[in-house]
């Protein structure tokens, strides 16, 4: 009777085993923004380019991943997201960061 069920559950694309979970690729939001063409005339925070820094903000995403760990993805939650890593890198660091928002207004 098993070997049925799962013989039924392969042809219809169920699979017995969990799917793997996908890692939101948000723990790696400053990479990805500097691998990306920029728009134009678009600005970042220098300090993100220093490759000094490289360490401290990739911790600083990991960090306000876990922070934002259960926030609605939608179209708040980059900002959202840059709040927490903003606070992350001043309270750890003594880095004050500028959000791709705020040198960017429009």
């Amino acid at each position: 009777m098993k070997t049925r069920v799962l013989v039924l559950l392969a042809a219809v694309g169920v699979s017995s085993a969990a799917p793997a979970r996908q890692p939101d690729p948000i723990y790696l939001e400053t990479v990805i923004r500097y691998s990306r063409p920029r728009i134009t005339s678009e600005k970042f925070d220098p300090q993100e380019s220093d490759p000094k820094l490289r360490a401290i903000f990739s911790a600083a995403d990991a960090a306000a991943e876990r922070r934002v760990g259960n926030v609605k993805r939608d179209d708040q939650f980059v900002f959202r997201f840059w709040a927490e890593k903003k606070k992350i890198l001043r309270q750890k660091y003594s880095i004050d960061w500028r959000t791709p928002a705020e040198l960017n207004p429009k």
